[in-house]
This record gives structure tokens, C-alpha cells and sequence, in this order.
């Protein structure tokens, strides 16, 4: 009997590899690891070339892996970055040793795992001929691909969203499967979300709103977003109390927020010379130790960049046309990271793989935009909750001072949006391709009978 049953398992399993749709997915998958894999070994790149966000990753993981906790370049703790993409590589160097290749390895895994949750995405929301479009799409995404050999958040960051997507479309499909684990360990995805960015605050507030228009009543919506919301806390409680035991101060979340509120909101948000507006602050309170000099700095520059934002408001609505376009206007920022590494690639190989980036792009967006009537709808909810996903990252990066990098995490939208229009091409063509009348032995076998 135990014997039948395991032949029966083993036959549906190789049934279900078998499938045509599965074979496409691997080889997709295979693909897109092949190209990313030779990035990595033809841009060399190494995070301790210059300071910025790969090169803070790399040195606080290496504290962590080293038992020296989350502490700042000059050897004090912070709260300046979310902490969570740092403990993921910590995990790495505490495994392998300081390898930035294997945080490179990790990259292209997660990049060539994104093409399958696209994949799945694609097939739950529109039909599998989309998702398997779409998978491919990105899978051959130029900037996807560059980001691989760098140390930061955008090649991890699409795979997580996208499996956000797919885990909050089990509500859609199966509300009432949602037992309180469930529940409880989604509000954990959230906060681990937003413990590595922290963007994630606002895709929960995206799914909250998704919740309610889904929801079949007021009392169902609360008792399930109020189990998502105490995940969410316990996931990053700990976090907390590591802050006010380690800065004696009560710091939710990091200390950076004040530099990003008031970075984007002064008088010249896009001069080079404003990129850093605390700079006065810092002289200002050089007086103070650390971690007290870095709160106090973040309370004032928050205080300041909310100030400015509410009382020049005429400002605020003139720079959106140029944020939006700060935002989409290329693909090809992994390449000013790289070039950061001397030699790591030549100038003109840069300019070559800036230019088959950025048109690959422009090519994707067009195509997600003339697919507009098919993919988006109010009455579909699944279609609707990518959107309002898609909406909430953009809106959120758009009021700050927005990098075309903070557009990487919505690359798999992006693909499977454009594959919507060229399915519609397909069947236009299919339809075209077929013959319009039976051949004409059937037709005389349909006479003869």
C-alpha cells in the first residue's frame, strides 16, 4: 500500500515537471542565473572602493558577523540604516567568511528566483502566457542584471516584493483560509520588509487599503489587520529595544529619516550642494558624543524638513513633475555605482551598457503603458492590489528626492505589465495565423456523412 502511494506521488511530480509551462519557467530561471552570473565575473566590483549605502552593508555586517553589534563607520552604534539587509549579509560572512562573491551569489539566485515569483504572478492574475512573457522580460532585464554585483538592497528587495504580492493574493483567493498564524506571520513578512527599507511601512498601508476594499465587512477587516499590524510589531520590537538599550533613546525605527525628509524638502532639493542638508546640523551639535550627536541631528532635521513641506506648499507642487521624472528617467544607475571600483569596467563599456540599459527600459515602461487597459482594473481586485503596490513605492519616493536606483523594486511589475499588451499580439496573430475555414478533406468528409 505505501509503496502504491510513493508511485503514485513520484508519477504526479514528474506529471507536473513535465508540463510544458514548468520546463519554460527552468529554463527561464537558468537563463537569467547564466546572465547574471556572467555580470558578476565581468564587472569586478568591490563595496570597499568608496563610502555609500554597499560600503556601510558590507562593513556593518562584518561588525555583526564579529559580534561588535550595529555600529557606524567610526565604531559607535546607529540607527541610521535599517538594520535588516546588514544582518542578511552578516548571516553570509558569519557562514562562509567576508566573501563579497557569495553576497554576489546570493544576488543572482535571488534575481533568477524573482523571474519565477513573476512567473507565478503573472499566471495567477492574467493567464500563464503573461507570466511566462513577463518571467523572460525580466530575466533579460539589463539593469536587474548590473545590480547583481553590488552590495546592495535592489537585487533582493524585487524578489521579497514580488512574494509580498503573492502572499497577499491568498486573501483574494482563500479569505477564509486565513487562520491568525497565517495572519501573525504575514505582519512578520511586513516588518522584516521594513527592517531591510523602509518603504515597508507604506506597502503595509497599501495592504491595509487593499484589505478594506476586499473585505467583506468592517468587523472581518480590523480582526485581520489588526493580527497583520501585532506580526508587524513583534517583528520589529526587538529592534527597538536594541535602540534604547544601545543609544538610550526611544528610536522605533533609524535615525536616517530626518535626512530624507529634509533632503527632499528645502529650498534647492536637487542641487548637488543639498544632497547633504544636516552638514550644518553635524557642526552644530559637534559638541555632543555619539550616538546623542546623531538623534538630536535627526529630531532637528526632521523638524525642519516637515516644516518646510507645510508652510511652502506652492513649492512642494512645482517639483513633482521633476521628481516623477528623477524617478523613471534611466535604468542604468548600477552602472555609476560600479564605476566607482577603478578599472572595474572601462568608460566606454559603460557608456555601451548604459545605453542597451536604458532602452531596454524605455522599451519595458512603453510597453506597460500602452498595455494600460489590460492590466489595470478596479473591479479585478489582484490586478488592482499591484497598483496600489506600484502606486505607494512610487508616491513615497516621489515626495523625498527621488534616484531612478528606487525604481529597481518595481522591475517585476514593470515585466509583467508589459507582457500584457504582447499577448494581446499574440492572439492577434494567432487568430490570423489560423485558418478561417476546415481543410477541405474535412469538409468533404462532413458532406459525405
Amino acid at each position: 500500500m505505501i509503496a502504491t502511494r510513493f508511485s503514485e506521488r513520484r508519477a504526479n511530480l514528474l506529471r507536473r515537471i513535465r508540463q510544458p509551462e514548468v520546463v519554460i519557467v527552468t529554463a527561464i530561471f537558468l537563463l537569467a542565473g547564466a546572465l547574471r552570473l556572467a555580470w558578476i565575473s565581468y564587472a569586478s566590483f568591490d563595496p570597499t572602493g568608496r563610502f555609500g549605502d554597499d560600503f556601510f552593508y558590507d562593513y556593518s555586517a562584518q561588525a555583526l558577523a564579529d559580534g561588535k553589534g550595529f555600529i557606524h563607520l567610526h565604531g559607535f552604534q546607529t540607527a541610521q540604516w535599517p538594520p535588516g539587509f546588514s544582518v542578511i549579509l552578516a548571516v553570509i560572512y558569519k557562514v562562509f567568511g567576508h566573501s563579497i562573491l557569495a553576497v554576489k551569489l546570493m544576488n543572482v539566485f535571488v534575481g533568477a528566483g524573482a523571474c519565477v515569483l513573476v512567473y507565478l504572478l503573472g499566471a495567477r492574475v492574467f493567464d500563464k502566457r503573461a507570466g511566462l512573457i513577463g518571467a523572460l522580460i525580466l530575466a533579460l532585464f539589463p539593469g536587474q542584471i548590473y545590480f547583481s554585483a553590488l552590495v546592495l538592497t535592489e537585487s533582493t528587495f524585487p524578489f521579497l516584493l514580488t512574494l509580498l504580492i503573492l502572499f497577499l493574493l491568498v486573501f483574494v483567493s482563500k479569505p477564509e483560509s486565513l487562520s491568525p498564524i497565517r495572519l501573525l506571520l504575514l505582519g512578520v513578512f511586513f516588518g522584516a520588509l521594513t527592517l531591510i527599507r523602509s518603504e515597508g511601512f507604506v506597502l503595509f498601508a497599501a495592504a491595509v487599503l487593499f484589505w478594506r476594499i476586499v473585505a467583506p465587512s468592517w468587523r472581518r477587516f480590523f480582526l485581520q489587520t489588526s493580527l497583520v499590524a501585532v506580526g508587524m510589531f513583534f517583528a520589529m520590537v526587538p529592534w527597538t529595544i536594541r535602540n534604547y538599550i544601545a543609544m538610550d533613546a526611544f528610536i522605533p525605527f533609524v535615525t536616517g529619516g530626518g535626512h530624507t525628509i529634509l533632503a527632499g524638502h528645502q529650498p534647492q532639493p536637487f542641487s548637488t550642494n543639498s544632497r547633504f542638508p544636516e552638514k550644518e546640523l553635524q557642526e552644530k551639535y559637534a559638541y555632543l558624543p555619539y550616538p546623542e550627536r546623531e538623534i538630536e541631528v535627526e529630531n532637528e532635521a526632521m523638524h525642519q524638513g516637515l516644516e518646510y513641506m507645510f508652510t511652502h506648499p506652492g513649492d512642494e507642487i512645482s517639483l513633482i513633475p521633476e521628481r516623477v521624472y528623477r524617478f523613471f528617467k534611466r535604468d542604468s544607475d548600477a552602472l555609476i555605482w560600479i564605476r566607482g571600483q577603478v578599472d572595474a569596467i572601462s568608460l566606454s563599456d559603460e557608456e555601451n551598457w548604459s545605453v542597451l540599459a536604458d532602452r531596454y527600459y524605455y522599451a519595458v515602461i512603453i510597453l506597460a503603458v500602452v498595455g494600460i487597459p489590460g492590466w489595470f482594473s478596479i473591479r479585478d481586485k489582484r490586478r488592482l492590489l499591484i497598483f496600489l503596490i506600484a502606486s505607494a513605492w512610487t508616491a513615497t519616493h516621489v515626495m523625498m528626492v527621488p534616484t531612478a536606483r528606487y525604481h529597481a523594486a518595481l522591475t517585476p511589475i514593470y515585466s509583467l505589465w508589459a507582457a500584457v499588451p504582447l499577448v494581446f499580439v499574440w492572439d492577434r496573430l494567432s487568430a490570423r495565423l489560423r485558418p478561417s475555414h476546415p481543410p477541405a478533406t474535412e469538409q468533404i468528409e462532413d458532406e459525405a456523412g
